[in-house]
């Protein structure tokens, strides 16, 4: 969760609301006691994926808690079994030495985040190439990498954001990937942004003053709708369906 937070609010976790962050989580939590039992009991009822004797069976005896004959243990152990039988290779207490490109000549995967116990200042790396490789240049292969710094150990790191050198930051960015990825070679354009306060951080509370917003906008009936970043989600897809569906409720 350290490194979820990071890569999608570039927050700290111990900081953020997980009512505001992630309300999914939290509701099923809040209902069924569990988050696993929850998000399974939750699901759609005629997806296959989700309909057995067992999940039928929790959902109407409304199952608090659950534990299995043998221990917890068996449940990733079975995981384990049936991604074996599926052909996947599994490699336990197995450091990572080196990523390396799959027979076909293409990296799997679109990034890695990094946990703040390893650190502070380096959020994680984004394989451009490997999401998008149509907005890559015409002409010689060439790799494209975002290498994500600061959030909000940002000040800490590197000082005020108004201020710290470019040539820092890139320096700092270019030996995350030599230490990260193993790329030594110069890059032949780099592209250095600091956003500052980009990112809305949803504190413990949020829901609060959200709650008191929408109460004090219907006692007066302003014709008032808060849409965007700051308030019930911080991706284009949170803001892109907030404004549908209030778009839907005028319709109303």
């Amino acid at each position: 969760m350290d490194s979820l937070c990071r890569g999608i609010f570039a927050g700290d976790s111990r900081k953020l609301s997980v009512r505001s962050c992630f309300p999914i989580l939290f509701q099923a939590e809040r209902k069924f006691g569990s988050v696993l039992i929850g998000m399974v009991a939750g699901a759609d009822a005629k997806d296959p994926r989700f309909t057995s004797r067992l999940i039928g069976q929790a959902r109407q005896e409304r199952w608090a808690q659950w534990s299995l004959k043998q221990g917890m243990q068996t449940l990733p152990e079975a995981m384990e079994q049936e991604l074996r039988r599926r052909g996947v290779e599994i490699h336990l207490h197995s450091p990572v030495q080196a990523l390396r490109q799959t027979a076909e000549g293409s990296w799997e995967g679109f990034g890695h985040l990094v946990p703040s116990r390893e650190s502070g200042e380096i959020l994680g790396v984004v394989y451009d190439s490997c999401s998008y490789p149509q907005q890559d240049r015409a002409g010689p292969q060439t790799t494209r990498l975002t290498v994500m710094l600061g959030g909000s150990w940002f000040r800490e790191a590197f000082g005020d954001p108004d201020s710290v050198p470019h040539d820092h930051l890139l320096q700092r960015a270019t030996e995350t990937l030599r230490d990260h990825l193993g790329v030594t070679e110069r890059p032949l354009r780099t592209i250095v942004k600091v956003h500052k306060e980009c990112i809305p951080q949803y504190a413990l509370g949020h829901w609060k003053h959200l709650d008191g917003i929408s109460k004090f906008i219907d006692r007066l009936g302003l014709p008032l709708t808060l849409v965007g970043s700051s308030y019930q989600g911080v991706s284009v897809n949170d803001c892109i369906y907030q404004a549908q569906r209030s778009i839907e409720g005028l319709r109303d």
